[in-house]
């Protein structure tokens, strides 16, 4: 079957709106059935102009393993393209007193998923999960979820220093992890928490890394973590 290159056009010029929040397809592109603009997602999708973040319940590898294929999230081709098509011009950057919250943080979320998302070696299809709790009144996400030495990472990404971490304690205590990730615009640290749990406590350890320094977390997790 034939794309509709008019349905192609809404979607690409929505999905940059879309950028961090869940998709549902029929509302994505009004007045469009949920099939065709699912159909029309897998074309973009085909065409490397858009790279999906899919659901996944897992705690161990493989995160595909307990993937949910309609929870997901978009991201674009790339952070430059979802920039301009946003309305984010370089005076807006260079006059920013905080660039990272620009376009409410869909930036930053764009450009650490890309990279995570790439941070694989070139003969493996490119990948990427996050982790949702959609119970009506209590909603939770953890942006991304990584694997590195048989260990599975929730990440955080904030735009800026701070920043509730509400959903990253509930996976973690959920899961019966013991590390997080975190980017966000402050300097590298690394710090101990606690959180309450049936049973007792769970202690866990963030490492905290600035933007910039997201092609390098395998390494610096290995060398913070011991793993």
């Amino acid at each position: 079957m034939r794309a509709d290159t008019r349905l192609l056009q809404d979607i690409y010029q929505h999905i940059p709106l879309q950028i961090g929040n869940k998709i549902r397809p029929a509302k994505l592109v009004n007045d469009r059935r949920s099939r065709d603009v699912w159909r029309h997602l897998t074309f973009l999708e085909q065409a490397l102009l858009i790279r999906r973040s899919v659901h996944t319940n897992a705690a161990e590898l493989p995160l595909a393993a307990g993937r949910v294929e309609k929870v997901m999230k978009l991201l674009f081709l790339d952070v430059g393209l979802v920039q301009t098509m946003l309305g984010v011009t370089i005076p807006d950057i260079e006059t920013s007193n905080n660039i990272n919250k620009l376009a409410k943080g869909a930036l930053a979320e764009q450009f650490v998923g890309q990279h995570l998302m790439y941070e694989r070696p070139c003969f493996e299809k490119p990948e990427l999960y996050h982790w949702d709790r959609p119970v009506q009144g209590s909603e939770a996400e953890v942006d991304y979820l990584v694997g590195l030495e048989g260990r599975v990472l929730p990440v955080e990404v904030k735009s800026g220093a701070g920043g509730s971490m509400k959903a990253l304690r509930l996976f973690l205590a959920k899961k019966k992890l013991s590390i997080a990730l975190r980017f966000y615009s402050g300097p590298p640290r690394l710090d101990e928490y606690a959180i309450n749990i049936a049973d007792g406590k769970l202690d866990y350890t963030l490492l905290s890394l600035p933007h910039y320094m997201v092609c390098q977390w395998p390494r610096l997790v290995r060398a913070a973590f011991g793993i």
